[in-house]
């Protein structure tokens, strides 16, 4: 189904939804009033603003772009609901002859978690459009009752062990879903490796409110691509190096520092050195070593150093992209090991803190390992996609990771986003659509951008890389139709407008804001931006929010994520993982009925993909969405706000009917709302769907004849009778979730949870 991605446009008077921007250079027409999050099924809110401020005097749009969306913003505050929320103008991005300025939300001086601002602002210097993602009515007391020490030692417990390595601490206030929020401490751990964990500990009550994993996944002879790709060494210019005695691999004036593994692991900090030097004269000529497991491997440090400088001055020269502040520098670890042990992986950690220690400290790292079978510094298109993780994060700021949250719970669409953009760019820059041929095929991990077979909702399984394939295929679909330039242009102008509570659909929103932009500049034409509405659509992110519409006869397919695939991360069992977890349905569900109807009826059906028990409920609520906040130990979000529920099932199949016999009674012709949680151990194959029920008509016999709901299960708040739904399904859990194993931060606090119950035991 084709489906238009609304935006509302802002006026003097009314906040009102558009019919969408399925054409962006219409304008857009009025509609129904536009709520947040239930009604609108996206916790980020777009806005056309360009009837708002055409209405600002010339004067006022000469400013520039950041003076100019800051007083857009005070004079709209009203429209936008922003009263009462704090700003701080956080950067300035240009994306062409258009520049967006972002800003973040504080309460009383401090960050609130997951809320930003973006204005963008076209190339004649007015706003055209505002997206906003912030948290509303927040009333909480700044004074902590827990200390730093306090709130260490909450996570310590948490783990299990003492940190050997002191945490950063830092508070900030935590958006809750229909709550003032809640005063938390940041506590962030294993800092500057692939396992960067932030515990969020409630600076009030002591319980643990989230947990998140914050990483992210001269001359001189070097591989031009990989060593796959361009098998042959050349010659080529390290340029921007900082003149030292003697020579080091430094640049950037002095923001890049290649450095090269000497011992250590992500638990206990690293060792690292820097003292490579040229070998030819004044030039860094290494050759590739005759073992590419070398863990002093020069031609790794000089590759490394000549491939971010090459991305760097790519974003610098293309999109206007500022890396001076010394807030970008970033130190890069050459031939990294654990424990002198070969990994097969790479990483960008911001915020690396000590991690390295002395004269390499960074607020930035950036790890490239030496594998198994090759050293990951051969490739290039593995550290252009981590270069890319490092660009939106100190550009931008969205990506909230694997376990980012929303007004929705569970939303890790941000770092699926970040995921695809970082593939994307490393494979546009080197013109290839295969990502790393020379260190992930070999592993069968490499990711093909021609590959277009996943769309969205159906093939989203709520795991970052998965899920991140659409995002950076998309991007190739349209690199392929309209050129590297404007492709590049596109994906970046999207980026640009992202805010953390993003959904995959956002990222379709921020590129037909692009594709509008470079239409009024006159770089694109119509047919230019028919083709990203189609590439758009094909990809079903049109239909890509976090509500999905459920109508009669128009089933949902989708999968529902398996307990045993996350407990597999964690290194324990699903049955262990139970105790103190749970996952939910990563889309929630909207259906209406029909003015005239008694009763709906939503229906679920569970595909076991692989064996092992179910246990999963149905929550519904009345026009808005199930609220989630965090619970249990970990602060796992799960249903709240809600007015039905079936819980406990164990069968395959599932109805909840919201008849006039439930409190509160059915009402016609209103929505009504739905999410799906789950301690499943397997993943399932989930089909949704939802039925209007209509009174028989006269001489049909009256409802007596249809024999009742039969092995349907009951609904409201009455214990569910499994008896007659079908059989509980047993055997081995779910498959292996390979793309998990890197959770070591959740994964200790997840076996301290469980050895805490064997004792209690």
């Amino acid at each position: 189904m084709h489906r238009q991605l609304s935006i509302a446009p802002l006026t003097a008077l009314a906040l009102i939804l558009s019919t969408g921007i399925a054409s962006v250079a219409s304008a857009a027409s009025p509609g129904t009033p536009l709520a947040r999050g239930a009604a609108s099924g996206r916790a980020v809110e777009w806005y056309d603003v360009r009837d708002h401020a055409a209405a600002q005097s010339a004067s006022a749009l000469q400013a520039g772009p950041r003076v100019t969306a800051e007083r857009f913003l005070q004079g709209a505050a009203a429209e936008l609901r922003l009263e009462g929320v704090d700003l701080e103008t956080k950067v300035e991005l240009k994306s062409g002859s258009s520049h967006t300025v972002r800003f973040t939300q504080t309460y009383r001086g401090l960050p609130v978690i997951g809320s930003a601002v973006a204005v963008r602002v076209g190339a004649g210097g007015a706003p055209r459009a505002a997206i906003v993602d912030v948290a509303r009515g927040l009333s909480v007391s700044t004074e902590p009752t827990l200390d730093e020490g306090a709130a260490r030692l909450v996570v310590e417990e948490q783990l299990g062990m003492s940190l050997v390595q002191s945490p950063a601490i830092q508070l900030a206030v935590l958006p809750v879903a229909e709550q003032p929020g809640k005063l938390v401490w940041m506590v962030d751990i294993h800092q500057g490796t692939r396992h960067q964990t932030r515990y969020l500990v409630d600076a009030h009550g002591g319980g643990i409110q989230g947990i998140r994993p914050m990483a992210m996944d001269a001359m001189g002879r070097v591989y031009q691509i990989s060593a796959a790709n361009t098998p042959e060494p050349v010659d080529v210019t390290l340029t921007d190096l900082v003149t030292s005695n003697p020579q080091r691999l430094t640049g950037w004036n002095g923001n890049l520092v290649v450095t090269n593994y000497v011992s250590g692991s992500q638990q206990n900090s690293y060792t690292v050195e820097q003292s490579l030097g040229p070998n030819s004269g004044e030039d860094f000529l290494y050759d590739p070593p005759a073992d590419p497991r070398d863990p002093t491997d020069g031609f790794a440090q000089v590759n490394v150093y000549y491939h971010m400088t090459r991305i760097r001055d790519y974003f610098v020269d293309t999109h206007g992209v500022d890396t001076s502040p010394a807030s970008w520098k970033v130190t890069a670890v050459a031939n990294l090991m654990e424990n002198g042990q070969p990994f097969d992986n790479a990483f960008f950690a911001p915020e690396a803190g000590n991690v390295v220690g002395g004269q390499f400290s960074s607020p930035n790292l950036l790890g490239i390992y030496q594998g198994t079978m090759n050293d990951f510094s051969i490739d290039s298109d593995v550290f252009l996609h981590e270069f890319g993780h490092y660009i939106s994060h100190n550009a931008v700021g969205y990506n909230q990771g694997q376990f980012g949250m929303s007004a929705y719970g569970l939303s890790p669409w941000s770092g699926a986003i970040d995921e695809g953009i970082a593939d994307y760019f490393a494979c546009s820059l080197n013109g290839n659509s295969l990502l790393g041929e020379a260190s992930l095929v070999p592993l069968g991990a490499g990711r093909e951008l021609q590959d277009t077979a996943k769309v969205c909702p159906d093939h989203v399984v709520g795991q970052v890389h998965e899920d991140g394939e659409i995002i950076g295929s998309l991007g190739w679909t349209l690199r392929t139709a309209l050129g590297q330039e404007i492709a590049d242009r596109l994906v970046w102008g999207a980026v640009q407008s992202l805010t953390p509570g993003v959904s995959l659909g956002d990222f379709a929103r921020g590129l037909l804001q692009t594709a509008d932009e470079l239409l009024t500049s006159g770089e694109m034409n119509e047919e230019d931006v028919r083709t990203v509405e189609e590439a758009i659509a094909a990809r079903g992110l049109d239909d890509c929010d976090h509500v999905l519409e459920v109508t009669p006869g128009e089933d949902r397919n989708l999968v529902l994520m398996g307990l045993g695939t996350m407990a597999q991360g964690f290194g324990i069992s699903c049955e262990q993982a139970k105790g103190f977890l749970s996952l939910h349905s990563f889309f929630h569900f909207s259906a209406r009925a029909n003015a005239g109807d008694t009763a709906l009826r939503f229906s679920v059906q569970l595909t076991p993909v692989g064996g092992g028990p179910l246990e999963w409920s149905i929550y519904a609520r009345r026009s808005q969405s199930v609220s989630m906040a965090p619970s249990g130990p970990l602060g796992f979000p799960a249903a709240q706000g809600y007015d039905f529920k079936v819980e406990g099932l164990n069968a395959t199949d599932g109805t909840l009917l919201i008849d006039a016999s439930v409190d509160p009674a059915f009402e016609p012709g209103i929505p009504y709302y739905f999410v799906i949680e789950n301690k499943n151990c397997p993943t399932a194959q989930l089909r949704v769907s939802a039925e209007s029920i209509t009174p028989p008509s006269e001489g049909e016999g009256g409802a007596g004849g249809t024999g009742g709901q039969g092995g349907s299960v009951p609904q409201s708040n009455d214990t569910p009778d499994d008896s007659g739904c079908g059989c509980t399904v047993a055997g081995d859990e779910a498959p292996s979730g390979g793309r998990w194993a890197g959770l070591l931060g959740l994964g200790l606090a997840a076996a301290a949870v469980t050895r805490r119950r064997f004792v209690r035991r």
